[in-house]
């Protein structure tokens, strides 16, 4: 059993006065599932007249960030020069933690949710169909594109993938309305805005950033992002310092779902960290475009003096 899942039911029960059933929908677990975590941290004597902490170093941190946010959680891993792998275990505690048959999973695209997915260790296999968020090809190949994310994440449970065969950014907006009006893209984006969850990377537009390193971004498109004020993304949905969506010319030849319309039936949970994407971070959750961050420590203290 998890015991850092256990302190934090344990805190959000008996310190915070959430109810059982607000809890489970901030976890992303049933009611009962809470009764029986509350039940074993008290025999645990986790619970005892207080809430010890226990091994854990980062409850009241990630307590004290979804309130500041309005989010259903944040999760908390340690700051090393291991950043991916650190944010890849915490991504996987909560993988394991909500995994079951039956779900759909979403993927955005990026270094960190590549790194997530091969080095997942499932106890089981599970049947769940995966589906990419946005196009995946380029000119520089597809190693850290959506479907492949895809491709990679359904080989580890019992289930199928789907995958968009299209640019994630093409040359026209007459490119874009055809292809997004083929059938098989279609039906694809609309099982991917029913997702259960939706795990997503966030971008800091820099010359730095995997979208202009690896080739997806021209640097024509990159000058006109930063020119309007554009700090960041999730899922090529385009952000300024204060999370407010800024459209561009570049939206109408993107292949991809918008964050908004991922946000009506979907938990989003954002996986980023580091210093250079602090600020896109910021501006992220300033947005409300993700329910569940996981980050690293130095990026939640950062985030906790804003």
């Amino acid at each position: 059993m998890n015991q850092n899942l256990l302190i934090k039911v344990a805190k959000l029960y008996y310190e915070e006065s959430n109810t059982q059933q607000e809890i489970a929908d901030k976890l992303s677990l049933s009611r009962p599932q809470i009764s029986k975590l509350l039940k074993k941290a008290r025999e645990e004597n986790i619970v005892k007249f207080e809430v010890i902490n226990g091994e854990s170093a980062y409850n009241d941190l990630e307590i004290e960030l979804s309130k500041k946010f309005s989010l259903k959680e944040v999760l908390i891993a340690p700051y090393s020069e291991n950043l991916l792998k650190n944010l890849a275990i915490k991504a996987e505690e909560f993988l394991n933690r909500i995994i079951r048959d039956n779900l759909i999973i979403s993927f955005s695209w990026g270094n960190t949710l590549r790194f997530f997915v091969e080095n997942i260790n499932l106890y089981r296999k599970f049947k769940i169909e995966s589906i990419p968020l946005m196009g995946g090809m380029s000119k520089f190949g597809s190693d850290i594109t959506s479907s492949e994310i895809v491709r990679i994440f359904s080989e580890k449970v019992k289930g199928v993938h789907y995958v968009v065969h299209a640019p994630i950014i093409v040359s026209n907006p007459d490119i874009r309305k055809a292809l997004m009006k083929e059938e098989m893209v279609r039906e694809i984006f609309k099982k991917a805005i029913g997702s259960n969850f939706s795990f997503v990377g966030i971008g800091s537009l820099s010359p730095l950033s995997t979208m202009v390193k690896g080739g997806y971004l021209p640097k024509k498109d990159f000058h006109n992002l930063k020119e309007n004020g554009i700090i960041g993304d999730v899922c090529t949905t385009f952000f300024n310092s204060q999370g407010k969506i800024i459209r561009t010319s570049l939206d109408d030849r993107i292949i991809g779902l918008r964050v908004e319309d991922l946000k009506k039936n979907s938990t989003i949970v954002g996986i980023a960290g580091g210093e250079e994407k602090k600020e896109a971070i910021l501006a992220a959750l300033r947005g409300q475009f993700i329910d569940i961050l996981i980050t690293d420590e130095n990026t939640g203290n950062f985030l906790n003096k804003i």
